[in-house]
């Protein structure tokens, strides 16, 4: 970017700032910063279910289990049992009884990985709006020192 282009970038943003009250800037920073603090919250938030979440899948896990060794149980039994029918209707429920729960904790690892998936975009909204509030800081911390200069260089002026 050449000089005069940068001057003249300068000169807009000077008289944009002129036009525009210091309070107004301070009200805008400061609803940035209330947005980046909701934002850290809803992080936060959204954090506490994953947990949860991971908790209700880890506990329905031994659940599986469980079924699938009275699957085995009931599968041995059927060799002993004369009734053969009755036994391949009771294996026929348990196995879908099992394919039930396979799919209902499924489910549940999917909706882990999409609040892990949300958690990670709200961490990753929350890091560009703090660079966001950080850079417009500095931005303003910039024109504040160069109306101070300019200010100086008018009142010596004018002396």
């Amino acid at each position: 970017m050449s000089q005069t282009s940068m001057r003249d970038k300068l000169d807009n943003i000077e008289t944009e700032l002129m036009n525009y009250p210091p309070e107004d800037l301070k009200s805008h920073i400061e609803a940035l910063k209330k947005k980046t603090e909701q934002n850290r919250e809803t992080a936060r938030d959204a954090l506490k279910a994953a947990g949860s979440a991971v908790d209700q899948t880890t506990s329905t896990k031994p659940q599986l289990d469980n079924v699938m060794k009275l699957f085995e149980l009931l599968r041995q039994k059927n060799s002993n049992q004369t009734t053969q029918d009755e036994a391949a209707q009771r294996l026929t429920t348990i196995r879908d009884e099992a394919e039930t729960m396979r799919r209902h904790v499924e489910d549940k690892l999917r909706q882990i990985q999409d609040i892990e998936k949300k958690i990670q975009q709200l961490i990753k909204n929350k890091e560009n709006k703090a660079a966001e509030v950080s850079s417009l800081l500095d931005i303003v911390d910039s024109l504040r020192r160069e109306i101070s200069k300019r200010a100086e260089g008018y009142a010596s002026c004018t002396s």
